[in-house]
């Protein structure tokens, strides 16, 4: 009765681990999203600031600049 026991607790800590691994990669996949986010709409701003030479440079138009810096944080 005992062993059973043992196995029981192994088999409710293997559970707890992996439900607190999942919770971990839910969490890490989360921030990391949001860090995407953050660095498009950063750099959405900042290739509004470019001036046509630096556009050019680049290889975009102040049209094109503009249609990249209008699409939604979450649009790659």
């Amino acid at each position: 009765m005992g062993n059973l026991d043992a196995h029981a607790v192994d088999r409710a800590f293997l559970a707890h681990a992996d439900a607190a691994a999942t919770l971990r990669d839910v969490i890490r996949r989360t921030l990391t999203t949001l860090r995407t986010w953050h660095w498009r709409v950063r750099s959405r701003r900042q290739l509004l600031m470019l001036d046509d030479r630096m556009l050019a440079d680049i290889g975009l138009s102040r049209v094109d600049a503009a249609s990249e810096a209008a699409k939604p944080f979450w649009q790659a």
